[in-house]
């Protein structure tokens, strides 16, 4: 299945929306800060995308990743407009 392209602000809301869904309300201390994507060559999986840096993450590294996996299964970062 070939992966949509979409904008980073795109991919960076997807992610952030599952790390956070069914965690119900949480103080915004508790709420992980999520980077934008950056564009990489492509790696073997076909992903062109990674995110690092993300902020207030302790104790959702799992979250993180899942979110990751799920959004990189179906999701490109388009390369931006010159």
């Amino acid at each position: 299945m070939a992966r949509e392209l979409r904008s980073a602000q795109e991919i960076q809301a997807e992610v952030s929306r599952l790390i956070h869904e069914g965690r119900g309300s949480r103080p915004g201390r508790d709420r992980v800060e999520v980077p934008l994507p950056v564009l990489r060559p492509v790696d073997g999986t076909g992903l062109n995308w990674w995110m690092s840096g993300f902020g207030n993450a302790l104790g959702f590294e799992e979250d993180i990743r899942q979110a990751i996996a799920s959004v990189g299964k179906h999701w490109n970062l388009a390369q931006p407009e010159v």
